[in-house]
């Protein structure tokens, strides 16, 4: 059930903290009100309205520059206003651009808000992208800690949307594939299903 899911996943985030202080201060989605002031340097970040700072965020995004597109993406979130599809989308793309940036507590966080005050929203694509997210951090990380920390997260994370949306384990299996692949070190298997390369 999500809500295993989500307790599990929230007393993770807290147990590390207390073990990593210099995070634990990190880990607060409510602190990203300073977070855009670090991203977007002199001066706090400032967009005309939500869907304008969630267009700058994938505009970012796409560019890999991830400190703006993670100050884009919070301040789109944070000014949502009610627009649920803006939220859920700023969310989940600050949540990717987290990981892509190695900010992993944070990123948890992020992911499980999303799921969370998404509703119906947080559908299977929603979910499925979620898994990918932890695969691909997988893929990046160089530290065995962080590696096995993100190889976890993406193994709950396919566990919840296969028992979630039961009607479509059969589309899970590039997802069940790459995790295989991850566990032998098989890189040969990751490019061939689409996670490194071009």
């Amino acid at each position: 059930m999500f809500g295993a899911y989500f307790f599990n996943s929230l007393h993770k985030a807290q147990k590390r903290d207390k073990l990593r202080p210099k995070q634990a201060m990190r880990s607060s989605f409510l602190l990203a009100p300073l977070f855009l002031v670090a991203c977007g340097g002199d001066a706090e970040l400032s967009f005309p309205d939500s869907l304008a700072a969630l267009e700058a965020g994938n505009r970012s995004a796409s560019a890999q520059d991830w400190p703006a597109a993670q100050g884009a993406f919070a301040w789109a979130a944070e000014h949502a206003e009610g627009r649920e599809a803006i939220l859920h989308s700023a969310l989940l793309g600050l949540g990717e651009a987290q990981l892509s940036a190695g900010n992993l507590v944070e990123a948890e966080g992020t992911f499980v808000r999303a799921a969370s005050e998404g509703g119906e929203r947080h559908d299977f694509r929603s979910s499925q992208r979620v898994v990918d997210a932890w695969i691909q951090a997988t893929i990046l990380q160089s530290d065995e800690g962080e590696k096995g920390h993100c190889l976890a997260q993406a193994k709950l994370a396919l566990a919840h949307t296969a028992e979630r949306f039961a009607d479509r384990i059969a589309d899970l299996k590039r997802q069940e594939q790459a995790l295989a692949s991850l566990e032998a070190g098989d890189a040969e298997s990751l490019a061939a299903l689409g996670y490194v390369g071009d």
